[in-house]
């Protein structure tokens, strides 16, 4: 048993409750040093206008956030894609913080066309102009 390989004694209620509160109960700045490693405590992200969250299901974008008061102003876009209105929606900072912004993925370049004219010449989006 652990218990008695740090020195306790199995008859003695105290000894075992202070074993418990020493072990289990107690962090000291190394021992949370060690759990969290290098990185450290991660600093909350504060959405601003346009972030899009994933809540409950639902597509919402920020409209406007109040850091003094810790609120966050949302439109719910599901809804307004189904009914064609928007609803909008007021959440604490912290609740918010909970969930990830969604990240668009980006764009895929556009790629070069061929020289469709021959011998050199600049497309534009119009109309190819020789070189």
């Amino acid at each position: 048993m652990e218990y008695r390989a740090h020195g306790g004694r199995d008859d003695d209620v105290q000894d075992i409750g202070d074993f418990i509160e020493n072990e289990f109960l107690s962090e000291d700045e190394t021992d949370l040093d060690l759990q969290l490693g290098s990185e450290g405590l991660k600093e909350e992200y504060t959405p601003v206008p346009g972030d899009r969250y994933e809540i409950q299901g639902r597509l919402f974008v920020v409209e406007s956030v109040n850091a003094e008061w810790g609120e966050v102003k949302l439109r719910d876009v599901t809804f307004q894609q189904n009914a064609g209105f928007p609803i909008f929606r007021s959440e604490k900072l912290e609740f918010i913080q909970q969930y990830d912004p969604i990240r668009e993925e980006p764009a895929e370049p556009e790629k070069e066309a061929a020289d469709p004219v021959g011998g050199g010449g600049r497309i534009s989006r119009r109309r190819a102009l020789p070189a």
